[in-house]
């Protein structure tokens, strides 16, 4: 998670959404970084209201309400391959990994699809970026959402806020993977179980020319309109 004060933005990580190359990017322009730990830098927006933003508002003395909070949603499909494929790193086999419970090593992407949709423990758990940003009142908290699509867009739209050069290098890729295999039915399953996710992903699709999407305290039913 990146913080800036001084030019009154506050970049949300949701997870593999191009987070390690965005906060690369803005390293610069950044005056309060959350890096390391993946529930640190992976803060949801209810987290940040509950402990972050209380501990801003009285320490800085300024009015934090008035930072702007963006964040990178990717299509869900994509997104799940990103997990997938993360999972089974070399070394994430040993029993002293760090993530080895979490592999999925031994396991088609097929596999991993049904035991996310039938939530059959750790290593099939995801975050799902339609959860990620809802603050305590069930609504969107953030203000403008880009899509992983369309970084140059979000390097755009930075580089204007900043007025400082914001490019966003691709870290971290892994080669595309290929659902082409994936049963229909299993498809249209992961469909239903990530119903909010596609519909705020396909809303940001529908934005023009690349555009953010302003959705700050809307809900899933707005965004479908």
């Amino acid at each position: 998670m990146r913080i800036s004060f001084r030019y009154r933005y506050m970049m949300f990580d949701v997870p593999k959404s191009a987070s390690t190359s965005i906060n690369f990017a803005l390293q610069h322009v950044s005056e309060c970084i959350l890096d390391g730990n993946g529930g640190v830098k992976h803060m949801t927006v209810a987290d940040y209201e509950e402990y972050l933003e209380p501990f801003l508002k009285k320490r800085s003395g300024m009015d934090i309400s008035t930072l702007e909070r963006i964040a990178v949603v990717r299509e869900p499909f994509d997104m799940l391959a990103s997990y997938y494929k993360y999972r089974r790193r070399p070394g994430v086999e040993n029993a002293s990994h760090v993530d080895h419970s979490r592999n999925t090593c031994g396991v088609s992407f097929s596999a991993f699809l049904e035991g996310i949709c039938e939530k059959k423990g750790e290593r099939y758990a995801v975050t799902r970026p339609s959860n990620f940003i809802l603050d305590p009142s069930k609504k969107v908290g953030i203000d403008l959402l880009f899509s992983f699509e369309r970084l140059d867009a979000l390097a755009k739209y930075l580089t204007s806020k900043t007025g400082q050069r914001i490019e966003i290098p691709r870290k971290n890729v892994s080669a595309q993977l290929d659902i082409g295999s994936v049963e229909r039915g299993l498809l249209d399953r992961v469909r239903n179980a990530f119903e909010n996710d596609f519909i705020l992903y396909d809303a940001i699709m529908r934005s023009p020319n690349g555009e953010p999407l302003r959705v700050r305290h809307y809900g899933f039913a707005e965004l479908q309109k």
